[in-house]
């Protein structure tokens, strides 16, 4: 099907917070980390939400993943890189929402803050739906 008005605003809220600065731990309004970005347009779409990494947004939607050739626009991905917090390799280390045409929208870096940039592919560990975002 197509998108819903819910995923639209989810992705529409993201994308208004283009160039906010990465700090982690943040969540929002001014300031995001990946997951706190997440965070943040799930609530604003109507999603009730509890905060959590990108790791328990894996865990959370472990029983609605998408293969990448399925993925559609509003879909999470997740990324795996080696990393200093202990996170091992097919578990998430970073979050991002896929836009669509290998595009997608997050934010991982404090020297370029929340950003629409191609997918990365070579860190990619698995996509998943949001089922909330599905419903109206």
């Amino acid at each position: 099907g197509g998108t819903t008005a819910r995923t639209k605003t989810f992705i529409d809220v993201a994308k208004a917070q283009i160039g906010d600065p990465y700090v982690f731990g943040a969540q929002g309004p001014n300031a995001f980390d990946c997951s706190g970005l997440i965070h943040y347009a799930l609530v604003k779409a109507g999603v009730p939400d509890a905060r959590t990494t990108a790791r328990g947004y894996q865990a959370r939607y472990a029983g609605s993943k998408v293969s990448r050739e399925n993925l559609k626009p509003g879909d999470l991905l997740f990324y795996w890189s080696p990393n200093t917090r202990g996170i091992p390799r097919g578990q998430a280390s970073h979050i991002e929402i896929y836009l669509g045409n290998g595009k997608s929208m997050g934010t991982d870096n404090p020297s370029e803050g929340a950003r629409i940039e191609n997918v990365n592919w070579a860190a990619f560990i698995g996509g998943a739906r949001v089922p909330a975002l599905q419903r109206g």
